[in-house]
């Protein structure tokens, strides 16, 4: 896994959601305003049902996939919006501080702008409506709102999977039980289940955190530690995902999201954690009841030899462990 264990082939996450793929039929048609304002309405009330009546908060996939779809309509109005501002650039002259003052409402983010512009290789990529030269100050300005509006829906549905991902705390327990079964046997098959969904996100989404703060260092000139410390890990980490950055949309260089992946990093480490608290307790429950090694091994697939070391005694009371120690040092001082 990203950092967990062994180094990450970031050529691999070239676009999908937090980990992204493009596919430019589809980049050209999510460019169209008519898309933007369907997608919007849509994500909305994706996120007010899981708010209201989208089941447990412990059920996390349905706002996990609804943060990676908002991020890809964020990606496409990132785009659109971009493209806008290149063809204004191009075909009338704008300059980047021009730019900025309409986009940002100051000039200060004229660099950011121009690293965007420049980076825009076809700018008849944007559907022959949105060419007329008439409309184009107004498609830009209306590109930026739609930026503003999904940026703004992202951070929701992050902080909503998050808190999904995190679960709702078993009054009883004090730890959240995830949805899981009562019965042993099935809830070690469910952990199981859940544990390979968690280390399959916490792959793709370290490695999209660790490319969005490398794109701050090459893209927007942040210092490496500074990103290090926003992104929690390694300068290591990110210095290794700095080659891949060709690959990024240049303005989502984003201090904001990621601090926002990050904390979703963190819930599901917090989950994998308790999660493996929860199959620990539910094996020993299993053993008790005299279930065999290679049934439980199947259904928690886990190594049969990690299953019998828990079926072995241990002594975890020190005071024990000094008392059996104790003979020894005796007969070591009878013989001197």
């Amino acid at each position: 896994m990203a950092e967990w264990g062994g180094p990450t082939n970031y050529d691999q996450f070239a676009f999908r959601g937090e980990v992204y793929a493009w596919d430019d039929a589809a980049r050209q048609h999510q460019t169209s305003p008519e898309y933007g304002r369907r997608d919007v309405g849509t994500l909305r009330q994706r996120m007010d049902r899981i708010r209201v009546g989208g089941g447990p908060i412990d059920h996390a996939m349905e706002a996990g996939l609804l943060a990676l779809d908002v991020t890809d309509a964020y990606r496409a109005a990132l785009l659109a919006r971009d493209v806008a501002a290149a063809r204004l650039h191009r075909d009338h002259g704008w300059s980047a501080p021009a730019l900025a003052r309409v986009l940002y409402g100051d000039t200060h983010h004229a660099h950011r702008v121009r690293r965007s512009i420049d980076s825009i290789v076809d700018a008849s990529a944007i559907p022959a409506t949105w060419a007329e030269v008439a409309q184009e100050q107004a498609d830009l300005q209306w590109a930026q709102a739609r930026v503003q509006e999904l940026r703004s829906l992202l951070t929701e549905a992050r902080k909503l999977a998050a808190a999904h991902i995190h679960g709702r705390r078993n009054p009883i327990t004090g730890r959240p039980d995830f949805g899981l079964p009562l019965d042993p046997s099935q809830r070690v098959r469910a952990i199981a289940e859940q544990t390979r969904l968690v280390d399959s996100y916490l792959v793709s989404l370290t490695a999209a955190r660790n490319l969005a703060a490398a794109a701050l260092v090459e893209n927007a000139e942040w210092p490496l530690p500074e990103v290090s410390a926003l992104a929690r890990t390694s300068p290591a980490q990110i210095a290794a995902a700095r080659r891949a950055v060709a690959s990024q949309l240049v303005s989502y260089a984003d201090p904001g999201g990621v601090v926002e992946v990050s904390d979703v990093i963190d819930a599901l480490a917090s989950r994998a954690q308790i999660l493996g608290e929860l199959q620990d307790e539910a094996i020993r429950e299993l053993l008790a009841a005299g279930v065999g090694t290679e049934r439980i091994a199947a259904l928690s697939q886990l190594p049969v030899g990690h299953i019998e070391r828990m079926r072995r005694p241990q002594i975890r009371n020190p005071r024990v462990a000094n008392l059996a120690a104790q003979p020894r040092r005796a007969s070591q001082r009878h013989a001197a």
